[in-house]
């Protein structure tokens, strides 16, 4: 087995510097040879010292990327698999890519991107020192639907680990803070701030899984994160290690808690889900060994990843701006779908969220269209909504459903033909969502804006 997987690292290595000679990007590909070669391919590749993991339905990628700017920027050499090939063969090209042709290891520090349900693959011989779970929430039906399905999932794979991975989970998800049990478990948390969530549709959690109860909250941030309890039970809230007060999204600026010392932060982004985000990577920096002085100078220096965050350029005084979101998952496109309400400028929607369009997830239903809270988006402040894809007709249907003016809708096949009915007066921001799985495109079709109304002013 050994000759096996030598032949596999060999045809990886190989394949590796094919794709760079081809210029393909092949993210999956040789670790797809690899274990194709040799399925125990994981077991025997040599792995680096100090493995982090990043799991959970939403903000995974965000995450990951983060922590490695971070640990890189304090000077560490991180391993790690950015552009989010969180599956077995995606982790094992991460691996390949980090050893020499001899199969040993060049980082000491690995940072992976981990999909929740390849845990009972990948736990068995990539044992996380530290893992993160960002929340668990539903998802779609092609992928890990319904949110008590993948904590089961997930908690029996933990067993694994038990005795070598330590959990940093969020407090106020009231699935994900119970998981692993059985392992050191590390909870960071946040006080109110007046986030004042929409009341969903369509929850996330509604009763307690201890005894069936009903789910209360004190305060709530989005869907069903929030400070929780039972009002049949004593399941409510964990009590946080890492607890941030006095959140200011607008100031851009929290407070953490640990013990008796409160330390200031910089936040990173205007959102909630992004300082719950960094609020998880603080803990993870002070589990590892850093003072809060050296945790504040970092996040200083650092931003959300372009793949994710916000992304503006200015013309004529409107900004245009890219958001990852995620197609075909209701929780996370409503959340998007709330914060494109409650941000306050007056704006245009580009909708570029047809999965089957980018090639990733064609066989996947309309359903989640129909779980996701397109109802957020009838908004005064949302001026114009053009929606682009082949299932443009199907994403109009559901604005109108959600009582959204049919005057406000615009569809096209072609996203490359949105530059032509974007407003040109009248708004302050104009909002390119894109699918996280064809972040390229986002960007393209706002630069084609820009450069399409820098045109139209030269030749006037």
């Amino acid at each position: 087995m050994k000759l096996r997987y030598y032949i596999a690292l060999l045809l990886a290595k190989m394949s590796v510097i094919a794709l760079k000679i081809t210029k393909h990007n092949g993210t999956n590909f040789p670790g797809a040879v690899a274990v194709k070669i040799c399925p125990q391919f994981l077991q025997y590749a040599d792995k680096p010292k100090r493995i982090i993991g990043v799991t959970g339905t939403n903000g995974k990628t965000t995450s990951t990327n983060l922590i490695c700017d971070v640990l890189e920027q304090a000077g560490l050499k991180v391993l790690s698999n950015r552009a989010g090939s969180n599956l077995n063969s995606g982790i094992s090209t991460s691996l390949i890519n980090g050893m020499n042709i001899f199969g040993k290891q060049k980082y000491e520090t690995a940072v992976f991107e981990m999909d929740e349900r390849s845990a009972l693959k990948l736990y068995p011989y990539l044992k996380p020192d530290y893992l993160i779970v960002t929340n668990l929430a539903r998802d779609s039906i092609g992928r890990n639907a319904h949110p008590e399905y993948i904590f089961n999932f997930l908690n029996n794979a933990l067993k694994i680990v038990e005795d070598k991975t330590t959990l940093i989970l969020n407090s106020d998800d009231p699935v994900s803070s119970n998981l692993g049990k059985g392992n050191k478990r590390i909870f960071m948390g946040m006080a109110d701030c007046n986030a004042n969530p929409f009341v969903n549709s369509s929850p996330d959690v509604s009763y307690c899984p201890d005894c069936g109860g009903k789910i209360r909250y004190n305060y709530r941030f989005y869907r069903s994160i929030g400070n929780f309890y039972c009002e049949d039970c004593s399941y409510s809230t964990p009590e946080a290690k890492y607890f941030a007060e006095d959140v200011d999204l607008k100031g851009g600026k929290f407070t953490v808690k640990e013990g008796d010392s409160r330390t200031e932060f910089p936040l990173l982004s205007n959102t909630v889900f992004n300082a719950l985000n960094e609020l998880a990577l603080i803990g993870l920096l002070r589990e590892l060994g850093f003072e809060n002085e050296k945790i504040f100078d970092l996040l200083s220096n650092v931003k959300i990843t372009d793949t994710r965050r916000e992304s503006a350029v200015e013309y004529n005084g409107v900004q245009y701006c890219v958001y990852a979101a995620k197609g075909q998952l209701a929780s996370s496109s409503s959340t998007i779908f709330e914060f494109m309400a409650k941000e306050e400028s007056v704006k245009d929607l580009v909708l570029c969220m047809d999965e089957e369009t980018s090639g990733t997830h064609p066989d996947e239903t309309l359903t989640w269209m129909y779980e996701a809270d397109y109802e957020f988006l009838n908004r005064d402040n949302i001026h114009k909504i053009i929606v682009c894809g082949h299932m443009c007709k199907n994403t109009k249907l559901r604005l109108l459903l959600a009582g959204i003016p049919e005057d406000k809708i615009v569809t096209v096949f072609n996203e490359h033909d949105a530059k032509y009915h974007v407003s040109r007066e009248g708004i302050e921001k104009v909002y390119v969502l894109n699918e996280v799985d064809s972040v390229r495109r986002g960007f393209k079709v706002r630069d084609e804006i820009v450069e399409y109304f820098k045109g139209l002013d030269r030749n006037e």
